[in-house]
Order: structure tokens, then C-alpha cells, then sequence
């Protein structure tokens, strides 16, 4: 959000933004972040020279037929990390989990490490969230 003496302009923008996807895209979320207050977590896109690009639909397909998803709410592919240079944060494989997940995410964890071994990106990271809210 740039300094501007009215967020409130910003606020409604992202409020039609929002309101115009969610009919096409269900679930969806428009935020705002002020990079000069930001010092967190950053997510980029992975970009299209990486060797998981081209793999990973059979990736995530493999994932999600091999693995216990009962409470899983969302998979993805990232570059994740605290550095604002994208390609210093590592590709991840993000799992988001429902809120009321009981399942131990460690063992999910440890089979999308085997299959990422098997299609030969043993060094992608893998983190499950604790923060969706609806099922996968």
C-alpha cells in the first residue's frame, strides 16, 4: 500500500477487488501489505526456469493420491522465506491445514519428502500451516 494521506482509498479498492472474485474464485482473500512494516514471512512464485515447474501438476497429483489429505485445506508451491530477494527463499511445498486438523503432520511431511526425492527435487522444503479454514 503506498504512503498516501487516505488508506481508505486502498481499503475499498481491495474490497471490490475481493468482491469481484469471489464469484469466479471461491474462498478468496485480497490483502494489503506495507512493505516498510513487513518483516515476516514473504511468498513468491516460483519461477518458470526451476526444475519443479514443469512437474509439479504430476507432483501435487502423486501428493494428493498417496497421502492422508483428510485435513488438509490447500496445496501449493512456493518460494517461501524472509528475504525479500525471491531466490533466496527456498522453493516449498506448502500444506495448509484445517484449523481442527488431528492427524500428526509429520508423517504427511515425511511422505512429500519421498515423493519430491522420487521426482528427483530432494531439495524443495516442505511446512505445513495451521490456518485454513475450509477442507481440500
Amino acid at each position: 500500500m503506498p504512503d498516501r494521506p487516505n488508506p481508505n482509498i486502498w481499503y475499498e479498492a481491495a474490497r471490490q477487488i475481493q468482491s469481484e472474485l469471489e464469484g469466479d474464485i471461491w474462498g478468496i482473500s485480497v490483502e494489503l501489505i506495507e512493505e516498510k512494516l513487513y518483516t515476516g514471512m514473504y511468498c513468491f512464485p516460483v519461477e518458470s526456469t526451476h526444475t519443479i515447474r514443469p512437474k509439479w501438476l504430476s507432483i501435487a497429483e502423486y501428493i494428493l493420491s498417496h497421502c492422508d489429505t483428510r485435513d488438509w485445506a490447500c496445496l501449493e508451491c512456493w518460494r517461501y522465506g524472509t528475504d525479500r530477494v525471491t531466490e533466496r527463499n527456498p522453493v516449498t511445498v506448502i500444506v495448509e491445514v484445517n484449523k481442527t486438523h488431528t492427524n500428526p503432520s509429520i508423517k504427511s511431511a515425511r511422505d512429500i519428502h519421498e515423493v519430491l526425492v522420487f521426482f528427483n527435487e530432494s531439495g524443495v522444503d516442505v511446512l505445513f500451516q495451521t490456518n485454513a479454514k475450509w477442507p481440500l
